[in-house]
């Protein structure tokens, strides 16, 4: 494509979720409201490279060693804290928020969801097929 980029989302936060079980049985489900995925994705890079180098005594890596998962690496240090702390975008930013709630979501919040990404879908499919993107 050619041209000026595309415009931004439009302002608001999103929300998601995910959720899962535990091996006895239990659920639970988180429910995420904050920026789109690809300003996510940067803040949660950048964020967990700061703990990595600011917080090498409370993540102890040589106790760790090897390949690890985000979760056991950021394991005890504030990286939670300071993505839902910071508003990004020099301030201008939206927060992250993440609440954990005990078990299944809602049908109903499923639902709206699948229909909400449904039609965000068709109408970027629809500016791409009439050159509006």
């Amino acid at each position: 494509r050619h041209g000026p980029p595309a415009p931004p989302p439009p302002p608001g936060p999103p929300a998601r979720g995910g959720g899962g079980e535990s091996e006895r049985g239990d659920w639970a489900h988180v429910h995420y409201t904050g920026p789109e995925a690809y300003e996510a994705t940067a803040m949660c890079c950048v964020t967990a490279a700061l703990c990595l180098v600011e917080e090498v005594d409370r993540l102890r890596p040589s106790s760790r060693g090897g390949v690890l998962t985000p979760a056991y690496a950021l394991h005890g240090s504030t990286f939670l804290d300071r993505l839902q702390d910071a508003s990004f975008g020099l301030g201008a930013g939206r927060k992250m928020r993440f609440e954990l709630m005990e078990g299944k979501p809602p049908e109903t919040a499923l639902r709206d969801v699948v229909m909400e990404k449904t039609k965000k879908a068709s109408i970027g499919q629809d500016d791409i097929a009439q050159g509006r993107r």
